[in-house]
């Protein structure tokens, strides 16, 4: 965080106006922090007011302009308007982060539906409503969306629903990239590591083996990159998902097509298709979870 005055002198963010959701806590409240000492005006969003008016506190103090806005973003209506809160305040909106996530570290034996299903409606339905009510605010003079992913979307033991989740984060971003581009609006994502709620371990949770990291770095790590991301420091960037790790930054890689199609002709018999993984397209088969290239 710097520790100069937030409005003073030329800075990334200067003249921008950004929405965060999920910004009572952890990594959402550093991206609210680091975005108003950078030269934003924010929009904080949550579904908790108690946190979300102390963060807004926070920041005020410090100088920075922000707005809280207590919202469900699985409401389409509650999505829309904190992008409108942020069209009538500040004038226009360039930026939106959607960090806004709950998550379940449990064996998928164990699953509990009714919080699986709320699970894709925060982490899923929650990104798709307020991308879509900021991509017709942006739609005359772009502007960059920010996605938060996880490294859980690669396959990791007893986040099977979670990680689910966040591929479709990752999938939306892919696509919303591509399609928002020539409307000058950019679409990266976040696969973000930090020392929140959600990297402490489940009450009564017992992994079978050491899952991912045992040093997280602090959620202003997230925030650095989510900031530099809404900067025009990263015009060329688009489609991209930032892997955070616990000293590094790297880029995924996107899901593709591993090799050419080994032919079985137009029409496939069982023993066509056998034949195929038998002679060569099964020594092809994956690794399993984040793999290094």
């Amino acid at each position: 965080m710097p520790d100069h005055d937030m409005r003073s002198g030329a800075s990334p963010l200067s003249g921008k106006a950004v929405v965060i959701t999920g910004a009572g806590r952890g990594i959402g409240a550093s991206c609210a922090e680091l975005a108003c000492a950078l030269g934003a005006d924010v929009v904080i969003a949550d579904i908790d007011r108690d946190v979300l008016e102390s963060v807004a506190s926070k920041i005020r103090e410090r100088g920075g302009s922000v707005h809280a806005s207590v919202a469900d973003v699985t409401d389409i209506n509650d999505a829309q308007r904190i992008v409108a809160a942020c069209v009538e305040r500040f004038g226009h909106i360039d930026g939106l982060v959607n960090n806004a996530a709950l998550h379940a570290q449990e064996w998928f034996w164990d699953m509990d539906p009714a919080w699986s299903r709320r699970m894709v409606d925060v982490n899923v339905l929650g990104p798709i409503y307020c991308a879509h009510a900021a991509a017709l605010a942006m739609r005359e003079r772009g502007g960059a969306i920010v996605n938060m992913t996880s490294g859980s979307q690669s396959g990791l033991p007893a986040w099977s629903a979670y990680g689910a989740t966040k591929g479709a984060v990752a999938s939306l971003t892919y696509s919303l990239a591509m399609e928002l581009g020539d409307a000058g609006i950019r679409v990266n994502a976040v696969s973000p590591m930090a020392a929140t709620r959600m990297s402490d371990p489940a009450p009564g949770f017992a992994p079978a083996a050491p899952i991912g990291h045992t040093t997280f770095p602090p959620a202003s790590n997230n925030a650095a990159v989510v900031a530099f991301l809404l900067s025009d420091h990263s015009a060329p960037l688009t489609g991209q998902v930032v892997r955070i790790d616990a000293d590094g930054i790297s880029l995924m890689t996107h899901p593709a097509i591993l090799n050419e199609s080994f032919r079985a002709g137009s029409d496939w018999s069982f023993s066509d298709v056998q034949h195929l993984f038998e002679t060569g397209l099964a020594t092809l088969s994956q690794p399993l979870g984040i793999v290094r290239q």
